[in-house]
């Protein structure tokens, strides 16, 4: 019971990543990895990758004067970004449209807001039928946490 539980949620969560390309945004945050080695050390010391928003990727940079110039030079930069990461992908090529940047100095760590996409019902019978294979985990606890975590992705 509990192995066709676990092949049934397997299921279920390669469906959800699938729906959502969680893959895709998983290639995309490859460019924190390689940020220097692509962008070269003397930009990097000067600019670093903080969040990506969308296809969006939002870079700090120590002041208005590295600002400016990467300004006139981010569209190498991103052709340089999306190379790498094309080469290193596998499926679906994942890139990035769009590079911008904000002064370190300024809330960096936090992102501008996100615009919620609208929220869609609950499919009472995806519901029932991931309930059902949650019933195979005997840990309670672990089966809210999916529960909670599965509602969340799909509303």
């Amino acid at each position: 019971m509990a192995a066709e539980a676990s092949a049934g949620l397997g299921e279920v969560l390669e469906s959800l990543f699938r729906k959502r390309d969680w893959q895709g945004r998983l290639r995309l945050h490859q460019v924190f990895i390689f940020w220097e080695e692509v962008v070269g050390a003397e930009i990097a010391r000067h600019a670093q990758p903080q969040f990506i928003r969308g296809e969006t990727l939002w870079v700090a940079v120590s002041d208005s004067v590295w600002m400016q110039h990467l300004q006139f030079e981010w569209r190498p930069l991103l052709d340089l970004i999306n190379e790498r990461l094309a080469a290193g992908g596998e499926g679906r090529s994942a890139s990035l449209k769009e590079l911008r940047f904000q002064l370190a100095s300024g809330q960096i760590s936090s992102p501008p807001p996100a615009q919620t996409p609208p929220r869609r019902g609950i499919d009472h019978h995806e519901l029932a039928r991931f309930s059902a294979l949650l019933a195979g985990i005997e840990d309670p606890e672990l089966r809210e946490v999916m529960r909670r975590a599965w509602r969340a992705c799909s509303s």
